[in-house]
C-alpha cells in the first residue's frame, strides 16, 4: 500500500499481497520424493538385531532433507498414515528429533543430545501414565537410568549442561559436584549419615553405563527412533564427534537414527579428526572417509534429484501473483536448476522486484499526472528484462555490482554470447584457441567480456556458469503469447542503469568491496612495467655522473 498526498486529499491506493514463499519443512511431499520416503519407514519399522541401526539421508543444502525427515517421523507418529502392506508388528514406536545445530557451540555435543532424548522420553511417559503392566514397568526403568545420563556424562567431561527448552537455564555439574563434596564432609563431621551420595552415585553410573543400557535394553519390547537434522551445519569435527558419541554409548537394540546431512561434511570431519592418521598413511591407501562411514551408517541414502516436472509445477504455484513471468518460467528453470531452496529464495526475489517496479511505475505515473506529462520510456519495465537482471544479481552478485559501475560490460557480454550462438551454436568458437577466438573476435568488432577489468577473475565462460549466463543474456527469441515473439536484451547503458539501480536493494551488497578491491588491483598491473632483477645504473644528465 502507498500513498499520495494531492492538496488536502490523501489519495491511497491497496495493491495486492506480494508472495512470499517461506522456506519451513514441507508437510507432504510436493517434489517427488514421497515413495523413497515411505520405503525408509518400512525399512524403519523393519529393523531387528542386537545393535544399533544408523540411517544416513545424504543430500546438497536445500535439497530437501528436513522435509523428508519431518515427513517419515510423522509416519511413524500417527499409525494412521502406515501403508496397508505395512510390515510392522504392532511394536510401539517412540520418535525423537535432535538438532545439533543449536548446541553446536557447547563443548560436548553429546550432552545436549541425551537432554533432548530425556525430553521425549518424558513426553512418552506421560502419554502413556495410565499403563501399568509389567512391560511397562520395565521400559521406565530404562527410561528412568537415561534421566541420569546426561549428570553422569557430565560427570566425567565437566562441561555445562544446557538444558533444551529452558535455553536460559544452565548449570555447571561440577559446582554442584563439589557442593555434594562440602555437604559430606559436614555430615561426616555431625555423623550423620549420608542419605545419598551424589559423587558416588554419578561416578558409578559414568563408568558403568555402556553395561546398564545393555542390559536394560535388550528385552525392550519399544522401538527408538532419533532424527539428527542439520547436522551439515556443524562444524565438521563436532558432527564426527556426535556419530561416534552415538556409536559408543548407544549401539543397542531397537534404536534407530536417521541422520540428514551433506556428506562431504563428515568426511571432511573425518580428516580432521584424524590429520594424524592421514598424515602416516600413503596417499594411495587413503579410504578412511568410505570404511569409517561403511561402520558408522548401515544404510547410506542419497537424496535423488527432485522431479522436474512437479517442481516446475511448484515454482510456477508461487508466483501466481506474478502473472507477467509466466512466459520467462523456462528461462528461469533453466538458470537456477532444481534446488528447492534456491527456487523458493529467487521466487521471494522476484517477487519483491515486481511489486517495487510496479510501485515505481504508478508513483511515476501519479508524478506525471500532476504535471500533465508522461514519460513511458521512462517509468515502464519490462518484465522480460526484470526476470533476466533479478536472476543475474542472484546468481551472479559479482557481475552484478561490477556491471552496476560499468554497465557497458554487460552489453558486452550480450554481443559476445550473442556472436556465439551465431558461430553454430557456439561449437565452431569452441574449438577454436584463445588467438584464433580472439581474432575472429576482432574481425568483427567485437571486445571479448574478459578484457574488462574483474571479469576475467569471476570465470564466467567456463562450463558451468557459461549455461548459466548464456541461458540469461543470450539475445534468445522468447514466446510471448501463441503467435508474438520479440528478442529480450539490454539496449544501452542508461537501461542496464535502471534495473540495476531497482535490484540494488535485493543483491549481496558483501560483494562490492571485494570487487573494487580486484579491478584497482588489475587497472595499476596493467600500467605497471615488470623490471627484471639485477644492477640498475642512474646517471644525473646535467653532471654525467652515474650514481
Amino acid at each position: 500500500m502507498y500513498s499520495d498526498k494531492q492538496g488536502n486529499e490523501d489519495k491511497t491506493q491497496k495493491r495486492d499481497l506480494m508472495m512470499v514463499v517461506k522456506d519451513h519443512p514441507a508437510k507432504h511431499d510436493s517434489i517427488g520424493y514421497s515413495d523413497y520416503g515411505e520405503g525408509l519407514v518400512e525399512m524403519i519399522r523393519s529393523v531387528e538385531g542386537d545393535g544399533s541401526f544408523t540411517i544416513g539421508v545424504f543430500g546438497q543444502w536445500g535439497q530437501g532433507k528436513t522435509s523428508m525427515l519431518r515427513q517419515i517421523k510423522h509416519s511413524l507418529d500417527e499409525p494412521s498414515t502406515k501403508t496397508s502392506d505395512s510390515t510392522d508388528d504392532g511394536q510401539p514406536i517412540i520418535t525423537a528429533w535432535f538438532n545439533p545445530w543449536q548446541f553446536s557451540k557447547e563443548e560436548h555435543i553429546i550432552i545436549p543430545f541425551f537432554h533432548t532424548l530425556v525430553y521425549s522420553f518424558k513426553r512418552y511417559i506421560k502419554k502413556h501414565e495410565s499403563r501399568t503392566d509389567e512391560a511397562w514397568e520395565q521400559i521406565k526403568k530404562l527410561f528412568y537410568r537415561f534421566f541420569e545420563i546426561p549428570k553422569a556424562l557430565a560427570y566425567g567431561l565437566e562441561a555445562d549442561i544446557k538444558i533444551p527448552l529452558l535455553l536460559n537455564a544452565k548449570f555447571h555439574l561440577k559446582d554442584i559436584m563439589d557442593k555434594a563434596e562440602m555437604d559430606k564432609q559436614k555430615r561426616e563431621a555431625d555423623a550423620k549419615p549420608i542419605e545419598d551420595n551424589v559423587l558416588e552415585k554419578y561416578e558409578s553410573l559414568y563408568y558403568e553405563m555402556i553395561t546398564c543400557l545393555e542390559e536394560k535394553s535388550k528385552d525392550l519390547n519399544l522401538k527408538i527412533v532419533v532424527f539428527i537434522d542439520d547436522l551439515d551445519r556443524c562444524l565438521p569435527e563436532k558432527a564426527v564427534e556426535l556419530l561416534e558419541g552415538i556409536k559408543v554409548l548407544l549401539d543397542l537394540p531397537n534404536f534407530v537414527f536417521v541422520i540428514g546431512v551433506a556428506r562431504e561434511v563428515i568426511e571432511r570431519g573425518i580428516r580432521v579428526r584424524y590429520h594424524d592418521l592421514y598424515r602416516d598413511l600413503p596417499k594411495q591407501e587413503i579410504f578412511l572417509e568410505e570404511e569409517y562411514l561403511d561402520k558408522i551408517i548401515q544404510f547410506p541414502f542419497t537424496l535423488p534429484a527432485p522431479d522436474n516436472k512437479l517442481l516446475k509445477q511448484l515454482v510456477e504455484k508461487h508466483l501466481e501473483k506474478v502473472p507477467e513471468v509466466n512466459p520467462y518460467l523456462k528461462i528461469i528453470h533453466k538458470a537456477l536448476g532444481i534446488n528447492p531452496r534456491c527456487l523458493k529464495r529467487f521466487v521471494n526475489n522476484l517477487s519483491y522486484t515486481f511489486w517495487v517496479a510496479e510501485a515505481k511505475k504508478r508513483k511515476a505515473e501519479q508524478e506525471d499526472e500532476k504535471k500533465g506529462e508522461k514519460d513511458e520510456a521512462k517509468i515502464d519495465f519490462h518484465p522480460g528484462l526484470l526476470v533476466k537482471m533479478t536472476l543475474l544479481s542472484f546468481l551472479f552478485p559479482r557481475l552484478y555490482h561490477i556491471i552496476g559501475k560499468t554497465p557497458s560490460h554487460l552489453l558486452r557480454i550480450q554481443d559476445y554470447l550473442q556472436f556465439r550462438s551465431q558461430q553454430d551454436k557456439g561449437n565452431e568458437l569452441g574449438k577454436l584457441s584463445a588467438e584464433e577466438e580472439k581474432g575472429i573476435l576482432a574481425e568483427n568488432n567485437i571486445q571479448h567480456p574478459e578484457e574488462s577489468f574483474g571479469i576475467k577473475d569471476l570465470k564466467l565462460f567456463d562450463h558451468p556458469n557459461l549455461d548459466k549466463i548464456t541461458t540469461i543474456l543470450g539475445k534468445e527469441q522468447t514466446q510471448q503469447g501463441e503467435n508474438a515473439e520479440e528478442r529480450l536484451f539490454f539496449k544501452d547503458e542508461e537501461e542496464v542503469r535502471k534495473y540495476v539501480s531497482l535490484l540494488t536493494a535485493t543483491s549481496k551488497q558483501e560483494e562490492s568491496r571485494q570487487i573494487t578491491g580486484n579491478i584497482i588491483r588489475e587497472a595499476v598491473a596493467k600500467r605497471m612495467v615488470r623490471i627484471p632483477g639485477g644492477s640498475i645504473t642512474l646517471y644525473d644528465e646535467d653532471s654525467g655522473n652515474k650514481f
